[in-house]
Order: C-alpha cells, then structure tokens, then sequence
C-alpha cells in the first residue's frame, strides 16, 4: 500500500486541520481535474515536458523570501506559442508547484509567484484564451482558499 501520510498533512493544513474544511479543499482540488483535463493531460509522465522544461518558463528558487515563502518565477516573454501550446506550460507550471508544495514549510509559509512579463507580446497575448485564464484563476482560487493575494 502506498504511503499519502504527506498528501493527507497538505490536504488538513490546506483547511486549518479542521476534517471538513479539507474534504471540501479536496473536492475543490478534484473537480478541477475533471472539469480542465486537458490541461492535465501532460502532467505525468514528466517526460511528456521535457521539450517544454528546456525553454526555461518557470523556475523554483533555491532559497525562501524573508516570509519563508518559496518563490515561483514564470517568463511569459519568453514563452513561444509556436512550440509549446498553453496547455503543456500550464502542466509543468502545475507540476513544479505541486512538488513545492509536499514540502511542510512551503504548506505553512506559502509561496511568492513572480510573473515576469518582460517580452510578452502580441504572439503570447493571442494565444491565451479567455478559457485558458479562467483556469489560471481558478488554480488559484482553489490552491490560495481564503487567503489574500498580495500583488508586489
């Protein structure tokens, strides 16, 4: 039998150590997965990312902020629609924030996500889809739960 103990620890922190407020968390976490599937199509094996892995979108820091927070960076400039759909950028944005987020400092402090836009142009702009930020947001919702966004 496989060992979740670290899955079920993120899912009660997620809702206060309070059972129903993590069963709630969970079907949140679920529905999405059945709801967007294609845009986790690619999230396992990671090998399916490789090709997207090599344009160095997103990045994990090696160290935490002065909150403890892990800190997320996403490159959209440098993201070619021509190469990697948005579908694969969003799984492995997706998968690199869900090993983040098995460590329990991360589950407590949380994590800074920096979006550098810095040569986002007209070819990105037109391929992101009202559906594809709806997604976005919906992460979000469900990942942040009643906690405040605090933009920089």
């Amino acid at each position: 039998m496989l060992d979740y103990v670290h899955l079920y620890r993120k899912l009660l922190r997620s809702g206060d150590f309070q059972v129903p407020a993590a069963v709630k968390v969970l079907k949140s976490y679920l529905r999405q997965f059945h709801s967007r599937s294609a845009y986790f199509a690619d999230v396992l094996p990671f090998s399916k990312s490789d090709h997207v892995f090599k344009e160095l979108l997103h990045t994990i820091m090696p160290y935490r902020d002065k909150h403890g927070r892990r800190v997320y960076i996403y490159r959209s400039g440098r993201w070619d629609p021509d190469t990697v759909n948005f579908e694969q950028g969003f799984a492995v944005g997706y998968k690199i924030l869900e090993m983040a987020s098995l460590e329990p400092k991360t589950q407590v402090a949380g994590i800074t996500v920096i979006f550098d836009g810095e040569g986002f142009g007209f070819k990105q702009f037109r391929s992101v889809t009202l559906e594809n930020q709806l997604v976005v947001i919906n992460i979000i919702q469900v990942n942040k739960g009643e906690k405040k966004l605090n933009p920089l």
